[in-house]
């Protein structure tokens, strides 16, 4: 603290005016201070005067009276004009939904965390990040229990009813595409028409399980990227459905072989992005990490990552 904030008694310890956090201890301090300048012993700290000490002072006692009323004032408009001290910004909460092992698990291990942490370490902020359930992701977004979500961006979560209206996303870190999977040498199937007489393999809760429905597809639920390789592999289906990289990815991460699909054959996007609340947290931490994204882009980081990826993202 500046030597100016400090009030200073000969022979005693330099009080901050800080030091009790309230106007009435400041003020307390101000009247040791100047019935010690005048020659009274405050030896005891109340800050009292003995009515025979009043008399000694120079003045009078209605003079002391007068001053210790200037004292108030003066310790009241310093108060108001004095800095408040820093407080340190509040933790952001940011959650993501479990992809996987390999690629983003309960424990925070995979590449999408890798990644994440890599863009987010670099914007300055406090943040947590967790990885949940797809539905209580969404849950805590909308209930407000989470500032953030990183891994998808607001036209995803319109696909599940979300209003992105009052949320705010960066740039994408990545493109994420929806393609359908087959055995390697099998016949290549790239639309939603060429699955009827087939039998598909996707996540529980995936976002095409009700137009698979519509399209009379024959549709098998599972609970891990693992479980439909493994399914696929073992010829147990005829295709799934996945995402790039996250399909090669997971193949790599458990030595599996990796299906064939067309690149071309895009049956959606999903831009991985940091969504926030449209608040000024929010706000901060998305301009924060878009500056890190182009920074990535103009240097050589984003190619590190992905020839960690094994060439997975482009």
């Amino acid at each position: 603290m500046p030597e100016s904030q400090f009030f200073h008694v000969p022979g005693q310890e330099r009080i901050s005016p800080w030091r009790a956090g309230s106007l009435t201890n400041r003020i307390s301090d101000f009247r040791r201070f100047v019935l010690t300048r005048h020659g009274h012993d405050d030896s005891d700290g109340t800050g009292q005067v003995f009515r025979s000490d009043v008399s000694s002072l120079p003045g009078s006692a209605t003079m002391t009276g007068i001053a210790l009323k200037s004292a108030k004032l003066f310790l009241m408009l310093f108060w108001a004009a004095a800095p408040m001290p820093a407080f340190a910004e509040p933790e952001i909460t940011i959650v993501s939904p479990e992809l996987g092992e390999g690629l983003q698990s309960n424990d925070n291990k995979g590449h999408y965390p890798e990644l994440a942490h890599e863009v987010l370490d670099r914007t300055g902020k406090a943040y947590s990040y967790s990885v949940l359930p797809l539905k209580r992701v969404l849950s805590e977004l909308t209930t407000g229990q989470a500032d953030c979500v990183f891994g998808m961006d607001k036209r995803f979560l319109r696909k599940f009813g979300i209003d992105t209206q009052n949320l705010v996303e960066s740039d994408p870190v990545l493109v994420s595409r929806q393609h359908i999977f087959t055995p390697p040498g099998a016949k290549l199937l790239t639309d939603l028409k060429s699955l009827r007489n087939k039998s598909v393999a996707i996540l529980n809760g995936s976002n095409l399980e009700k137009t698979l429905k519509r399209q009379g597809v024959n549709f098998v639920l599972v609970n891990s990227q693992e479980a439909k390789l493994k399914m696929l592999q073992l010829h147990r289906v005829d295709a799934i459905m996945g995402w790039m990289p996250d399909m090669y990815l997971t193949a790599d991460y458990f030595g599996i072989e990796k299906p064939d699909y067309d690149p071309q054959a895009v049956l959606t996007t999903t831009d991985v992005k940091l969504i926030c609340r449209d608040d000024d947290t929010g706000r901060a931490l998305v301009s924060a990490t878009n500056e890190v994204i182009w920074r990535f882009r103009a240097d050589s980081t984003f190619q590190r990552i992905n020839e960690q990826w094994s060439g997975a993202l482009f």
